[in-house]
């Protein structure tokens, strides 16, 4: 899967879930590691660790509405 599509998949799963998900149940889903999940500044999720010693994916949704009318914008 390219990176694009993997960022998208990631943050449907996120928005469908109410912006949190335990990071080993979004590879188990999309079939990937955590080593896979991409990283960065253009990102709309963190990694949070939990009291359980696991991780959740975090969507930051100011930072998704953010690059959602960004990215319009540019089309233009």
């Amino acid at each position: 899967m390219e990176r694009h599509q993997l960022i998208k998949e990631i943050n449907k799963l996120l928005t469908e879930n109410g912006g949190r998900m335990p990071e080993t149940e979004v590879c188990q889903i999309l079939n990937i590691k955590s080593f896979d999940i991409p990283w960065g500044n253009h990102q709309t999720w963190a990694r949070s660790f939990q009291a359980n010693q696991t991780f959740d994916l975090i969507q930051n949704k100011n930072r998704a509405l953010f690059l959602t009318v960004k990215k319009d914008t540019d089309d233009e």
